[in-house]
């Protein structure tokens, strides 16, 4: 696949991507990639499902993306047919089930007994609006439980139509007690509340896809940039944070030598500002750690930054040595970096290969 017909793919399909944390760090899971062997070890008790036809791995993994980018709930576990979150240590899950033949599936949700409405009503609602958007032919199943003997009601043709025709309650038929079909959570689905919520939900997560969606494209230009040079780019997902790829140089007999430098790769235009006292670029780094972290690496870490002119409509790729920065300045504990980089392109790489192997 040529580097440009891998950009416009991997611009189709960003929105599919997901990041698993690890304990080596994050990686980025595209759907062709994504093979979890195993199923979710229990059998939650759901709380509302959602039957469908259609692209039903389109629709599941698009829901578990997004609500995984909006920022709203932690990350807790992925499995091949469920994924778990979590607000105050409550888990927040959804399961998906396609057994029930070509284009067709069921999507559940469930959760911890302790999480409160206000939350069920945000993911059930986030859930049903992503449904209605991708998917056909959509049916809804609300579990109902009785209040005085907790005995589940499992005749969910019967609550359809008692919901079909505004009926309020339903009647256990062991101890007769009444429970409301449109209780709290039911109210709440549509309140401007919630609508908010999803709103600010949906916005958050467009944002962490674009700018996954920016370092997918910058990855694509450090192995095309990389390849021309005739050296090898790796993305690496080894590390806990500040390094995203590294770059292996060949020795004079055109062999992997062991020889490398690491990389860290920053895609947009808010990476890097001008300072007014002097109009220079400043990349300002947001965590203290990354500079420890930067120059305690066993080799050289070289940050990238790709920017775009949307008037010209063309981009500039450049680079430069962190490590030597950092450990020739004289304020060490300063976040912010005086980023001279210069164009990276085939004659850049050369330059620092040729640093490790003089022609």
């Amino acid at each position: 696949m040529t580097f440009l017909k891998w950009r416009r793919h991997q611009r189709q399909r960003y929105s599919l991507c997901i990041a698993e944390e690890t304990p080596q760090g994050r990686n980025l899971v595209f759907p062709s990639q994504y093979r979890r062997e195993k199923d979710i070890p229990h059998e939650p008790d759901i709380f509302v499902s959602y039957s469908f036809s259609g692209e039903w791995q389109t629709v599941w993994t698009t829901l578990v993306v997004r609500l995984w980018y909006s920022n709203e709930f932690e990350h807790r576990e992925l499995w091949r047919n469920a994924a778990e979150f979590a607000f105050s240590g409550r888990t927040l899950g959804l399961k998906i089930d396609n057994q029930q033949g070509q284009g067709k599936a069921t999507i559940s949700l469930y959760f911890d007994r302790e999480v409160r409405d206000e939350l069920k009503a945000i993911f059930i609602e986030y859930a049903h609006r992503h449904l209605a958007k991708y998917a056909c032919e959509v049916t809804r199943d609300r579990r109902y439980v009785c209040r005085g003997c907790g005995r589940p009601f499992k005749d969910l043709e019967l609550i359809r139509e008692l919901l079909a025709e505004k009926r309020s309650t339903i009647v256990c038929q062991k101890c007769r007690t009444e429970v409301e079909l449109v209780d709290f959570i039911e109210q709440r689905l549509k309140s401007d509340l919630v609508a908010h919520k999803i709103l600010a939900m949906e916005e958050t997560a467009t944002r962490e896809l674009d700018t996954q969606a920016l370092e997918q494209i910058l990855i694509g230009h450090m192995m095309a940039i990389a390849g021309e040079a005739n050296q090898i780019f790796r993305p690496v997902t080894m590390f806990d944070y500040g390094i995203d790829g590294e770059v292996e140089f060949k020795d004079n007999d055109g062999r992997a030598s062991g020889k490398r430098i690491y990389i860290q790769l920053k895609s947009g235009n808010s990476y890097l500002r001008t300072r007014k006292g002097d109009g220079r670029e400043v990349f300002d780094l947001k965590n203290d750690r990354h500079l420890e972290y930067w120059i305690s690496q066993p080799v050289d870490v070289f940050l990238v930054i790709r920017q775009t002119d949307e008037m010209r409509g063309d981009e500039t790729i450049r680079w430069m040595n962190v490590t030597h920065y950092l450990k020739n300045r004289k304020d060490k504990k300063s976040r912010q970096i005086i980023f001279d980089g210069e164009k990276l392109d085939m004659e850049a790489v050369y330059k620092v290969r040729d640093g490790f192997f003089p022609s």
